[in-house]
């Protein structure tokens, strides 16, 4: 089993969850396939767990953005970064450095733009639509979006336990929503 970490290292805050967003929501997707990070700290976004990076690019709605071919058999991509800090084919682990949280592509300020597919391969991701709830991922569950927005982690340790029971003792609920 590999290792799971945050993609912060340091507290951040979740000011877009996974899923549908309501019609007061001025963003550019009604749907939003991943979930939207802010860290309160340092701006260097990592590695969640080990894996291949397959791509390091830039396109007009995720920005610069790196795509990791995870060992789980899972793909995650990293969006809107200010800059690299990879380079294609790289092997990485968990908190292994990948780029800078920025603003770049379709943004509405600084943030990661975090995502996780079932597909190993970024050109079957919208496809498939293999999209899946990063916070399942990353063992945050029995949340409504509504509670998750806005809530504080620390991504200083580790994320403990199995796929089906993953959790993490390091988060704490916050008001502020940056």
């Amino acid at each position: 089993m590999s290792n799971k970490c945050y993609p912060f290292l340091g507290k951040f805050v979740v000011t877009s969850p996974f899923g549908p967003r309501s019609s007061t929501e001025t963003y550019v997707s009604r749907n939003h396939k991943g979930i939207d990070l802010v860290s309160q700290g340092s701006k260097t976004v990592v590695s969640v767990t080990d894996g291949v990076v397959k791509r390091v690019t830039s396109q007009s709605a995720y920005g610069n953005y790196v795509w990791v071919e995870n060992n789980d058999g899972t793909g995650a991509i990293y969006c809107h970064l200010s800059s690299f800090l990879c380079k294609v084919g790289q092997t990485v682990t968990c908190k292994t450095p990948i780029g800078i949280e920025g603003s770049t592509g379709n943004s509405t300020g600084s943030h990661l733009h975090f995502g996780i597919s079932t597909c190993k391969d970024y050109s079957e991701t919208h496809i498939r639509d293999s999209w899946f709830n990063p916070a399942i991922y990353f063992g945050i569950n029995n949340y409504t979006a509504s509670k998750l927005k806005g809530m504080v982690f620390d991504g200083s340790g580790m994320i403990e336990g199995m796929s089906s029971g993953v959790y993490s003792t390091n988060q704490s609920s916050s008001s502020s929503n940056t």
